[in-house]
């Protein structure tokens, strides 16, 4: 959303074959525009992956250990420029 409230990015299960989201907690935009998301409802398969801005998936991860919270720190070995989250 932008600072009008205007819906200006969506993502759901509806843009991918299967269920990508499953109990999706928590995302984080990178500054490439790229966004990062949880998905911490799936207990197998998918669940933390990276998706540009045309929704093509760039990484997924897919281990054994569920994913609640996250924040990516950097990138390519560069320092994400703000304030980390809390």
């Amino acid at each position: 959303m932008d600072a009008t409230g205007k819906v200006v990015w969506k993502v759901s299960n509806e843009d991918f074959e299967g269920t990508l989201f499953q109990d999706p907690c928590g995302a984080q935009r990178l500054p490439n525009g790229n966004t990062v998301i949880a998905s911490y409802g799936a207990k197998e398969g998918i669940k933390l992956f990276e998706l540009t801005p045309e929704k093509e998936m760039v990484w997924k991860y897919e281990g054994v250990n569920r994913v609640h919270h996250f924040q990516v720190l950097t990138t390519n070995g560069e320092t994400l420029k703000g304030t980390p989250l809390k």
